[in-house]
């Protein structure tokens, strides 16, 4: 298997486990802050013993310390978007905004790295065609699956007077926007980060995503705990006595880390224009959870969207392994 094959293989690896990690969230009776505390102190010792099991050294570069551990903090600001988002204007209307995550990483990949060219067109169709379908198709699929759930968000009150409505649906456009930017934006200084490794000596001029991760692993526990002092002052740490919600929100940090770690490696394989939108598979797997497991989603109603989601999703793939080895990483 050459490193093309692998790399496209580890992208969609992660999208499974992007897609089953919030599970335990599930099965969680925590409230979310408390939950994201947990899982952010998960997610910074997790993925340094992640780090050192892969026998990669630590960052040394300053800047690059810097910026890995400002991608954590951006993930979790994107995460506090998505949920704010949701409580202001409901899933229906946050989820579709904030899946346009791919197609944003491939801008990112095409515009600043030149990651495809239009000298070599085929490719770059490969690529952006590709991408816009995995978005359409998380698009699809998030509206398939806000639609079961009720929509009691805050811009829909009609017990709120009109003008406070639309006040509150602007803000929740602007959250959700805002997760879609955070969630892709950190490919841009991880990817900075990649080709710096290139040039140092102590990486032996190689990539080493793992301990990118590691970082950016840091800033995600960094973020978790100041936002959790910002809501709880007088708390500052969950009063969590059962092991059994410490075990759900720890295994859901794992489980990021895992994902992460797949789509990391992977973009050291292949161009992030590729590797991010095939890991947006994570919105086929969450869909199929809600259908099969949970039984949230009824799939005869929504049976057309499902099979033109699954279409997207397919046709998207297939595109996208065809670019695969043209982009440059």
């Amino acid at each position: 298997m050459n490193v093309a094959t692998l790399g496209f293989m580890l992208s969609l690896f992660g999208g499974v486990l992007f897609g089953v990690y919030m599970v335990p969230r599930k099965a969680s009776k925590l409230d979310n802050n408390s939950f994201l505390w947990i899982l952010g102190i998960s997610v910074a010792i997790s993925s340094t013993l992640v780090r050192l099991a892969f026998g990669e050294r630590a960052l040394n570069d300053p800047s690059d310390i810097l910026l890995s551990t400002g991608c954590g903090v951006l993930w979790f600001i994107g995460t506090i978007g998505y949920s704010q988002a949701v409580r202001l204007i409901g899933l229906t209307r946050s989820t579709p905004i904030k899946n346009l995550g791919p197609i944003l990483v491939t801008i990112y990949g095409i515009g600043i790295f030149k990651e495809f060219v239009i000298n070599k067109p085929l490719p770059l169709a490969e690529a952006v065609l590709g991408s816009l379908l995995m978005t359409m198709s998380a698009i699809i699929f998030g509206q398939t699956a806000a639609g079961e759930v009720p929509d009691n968000s805050a811009a829909f009150d009609p017990n709120r007077p009109a003008k406070e409505r639309s006040r509150l649906f602007r803000i929740g456009i602007l959250w959700s926007l805002l997760a879609a930017f955070c969630y892709s934006g950190y490919t841009v200084p991880q990817k900075l980060i990649f080709h710096h490794m290139r040039t140092q000596a102590w990486f032996d001029y190689q990539i080493s995503p793992m301990s990118f991760l590691s970082g950016m692993g840091l800033g995600v526990g960094i973020a978790a705990v100041i936002y959790y002092a910002i809501a709880h002052p007088k708390i500052l740490v969950p009063r969590v006595t059962s092991r059994r919600e410490w075990m759900l929100a720890s295994l859901t940090g794992l489980a990021w880390v895992g994902a992460a770690a797949a789509a990391s490696k992977a973009m050291s394989y292949i161009s992030m224009s590729v590797s991010v939108p095939a890991s947006n598979l994570s919105t086929l797997i969450t869909v199929a959870f809600g259908i099969w497991v949970y039984r949230e989603i009824h799939i005869e109603r929504h049976r057309a969207g499902i099979l033109l989601g699954l279409l997207a999703s397919a046709v998207g793939v297939v595109l996208l392994s065809l670019a695969t080895g043209h982009g440059k990483v």
